[in-house]
């Protein structure tokens, strides 16, 4: 009596792990925790969808209850492997995670033609989560394992700054950030390490404050922006980083006004071009201050 329990047991383990298709196949395609295999489509786009309908056309009557068998099965299988399937959750969304490169010129055959790329023992990535979060280090390397990115997180997973590197491991490019992940500053630098960007911007509105431009490690570009005031100054410089002439104007969507200045190698100004509402004044002046010419421009509206 014993031996036949146990046998029917045994075959019904085999029918139900058998006729579980929908789980299976909603596990091949990712889906995991509660009852994946209730994520049917019976379209014939799909796997499940294109076997019932083979099913359909070649047992007649006898598809719909192989296709009841296969839901009750996929059912219990499902709930058989629900704890697994928690732990697996936990596992990839708590803790460290390493992700390695793929070997282009190996692959590992299942099935009749279905192959999956092996991997290599090179990092790609790694990182830590928590809740799914990032917290710490988030690292990414080069296939010849030289770091390419880092970023830093908070236990909070509040992104605190990012760092990213050339091949030669010279910095590209640094950002440190706000309390509430908003930028806060940027820098940009080139291969050989020369600095090409710079940027800080305000952090009650976000609203950039400073943006320098670098070429040859001289300054080429300056944009200032006066946020309380709703002004943006472009300041220009020579070889040798002397103010050459700098613009200043509204930042506003609803006016065009503002006035460019150019100054003298001396520092001293050599010329006014201001824009208003009603029109431009162009004035030019000596290097001893005197107005030299002045030329108004009035807009005419109809």
């Amino acid at each position: 009596m014993k031996k036949r329990k146990v046998l029917l047991g045994i075959i019904i383990v085999v029918i139900i792990y058998t006729m579980a298709f929908a789980s299976k196949i909603k596990r091949k395609e990712g889906f995991i925790g509660i009852y994946p295999s209730f994520n049917v489509n019976l379209s014939s786009n799909e796997t499940h969808g294109t076997l019932y309908i083979a099913l359909g056309m070649t047992v007649g009557p006898f598809a719909v209850p192989i296709y009841m068998l296969d839901r009750v099965s996929s059912a219990v299988y499902d709930t058989v492997l629900l704890p697994y399937d928690y732990y697996r959750l936990y596992k990839t969304t708590n803790g460290k995670q390493v992700k390695y490169y793929e070997d282009e010129n190996r692959v590992e055959w299942i099935g009749r033609g279905k192959a999956t790329p092996l991997l290599t023992d090179k990092k790609e990535v790694e990182y830590t989560l928590k809740s799914g979060n990032y917290i710490g280090d988030y690292i990414e390397y080069y296939f010849d394992g030289k770091l390419k990115i880092l970023k830093k997180y908070s236990d909070n997973s509040i992104l605190i700054s990012s760092y990213e590197y050339y091949g030669n491991q010279n910095l590209k490019e640094e950002i440190f950030y706000f309390g509430d992940g908003e930028v806060k500053e940027k820098k940009t630098y080139s291969e050989e390490g020369k600095i090409l960007l710079r940027e800080s911007y305000n952090e009650k509105s976000k609203f950039l404050d400073k943006m320098e431009y670098y070429y040859n490690k001289e300054k080429k570009l300056e944009k200032v922006a006066i946020t309380e005031k709703k002004y943006l100054i472009d300041k220009y410089y020579d070889e040798r980083e002397k103010l050459k002439s700098q613009l200043k104007q509204t930042i506003s969507l609803e006016k065009w006004e503002g006035i460019e200045e150019t100054y003298y190698k001396s520092g001293k100004i050599k010329g006014q071009y201001i824009m208003a509402e009603d029109g431009v004044t162009d004035i030019e002046y000596s290097e001893n201050g005197e107005i030299i010419k002045k030329e108004i421009c009035k807009y005419k509206f109809n």
